[in-house]
């Protein structure tokens, strides 16, 4: 393996493209906050995708690669470790431009896609339980919900639902 970037700066959270020929990823740095960046498989230039500073989590591309979907929320939250400013579900073109926001997360994260459905981004929120909706945030679904905790016979670190549910490419199963 070789490195993609020359980047000083902190790269998280990289996603390959549906083609394979980009990877997607975040940045983060006290001094200049955070972004979107693709770069080119091969390496290269990296591309700087947003041009406003945020705290951009699991970025994720549509199926058919032209658009990238991340969590946004202030950087401010994230430089200060405060709470507070709104979170998004955001999507930016997959060669730059201006975010879109789709919906106020609401306690949802990891979005992501079925090969089936373009039209709808799947995410999770463990009391809203795994959600799909349209890329206006309209027209939200509940597939499923995950309620009980531990193990059969007790233990297992009780809780109650699930920390991660995700939908599969096909869209008929989740785990």
């Amino acid at each position: 393996p070789r490195r993609a970037t020359d980047m000083e700066t902190g790269e998280y959270q990289p996603a390959w493209s549906p083609n394979g020929e980009h990877i997607a990823y975040t940045t983060w740095s006290n001094a200049d906050g955070g972004h979107l960046y693709r770069v080119a498989v091969g390496g290269g230039n990296p591309q700087r995708l947003t041009s406003k500073q945020a705290s951009f989590q699991e970025p994720v591309y549509s199926p058919d690669g032209q658009r990238i979907v991340a969590v946004r929320s202030p950087a401010r939250n994230f430089r200060e470790q405060v709470g507070g400013g709104a979170t998004d579900l955001v999507w930016v073109p997959a060669n730059g431009g201006a975010i879109t926001v789709i919906a106020p997360a609401g306690g949802v994260s990891s979005p992501h896609f079925t090969r089936r459905d373009s039209t709808r981004i799947y995410a999770y929120g463990g009391g809203r339980g795994l959600v799909s909706m349209r890329w206006d945030g309209t027209d939200v679904r509940t597939h499923l919900r995950v309620s009980g905790g531990g193990a059969p016979g007790g233990g297992g670190g009780g809780g109650g639902g699930a920390s991660l549910v995700m939908i599969s490419p096909d869209g008929d199963q989740a785990l």
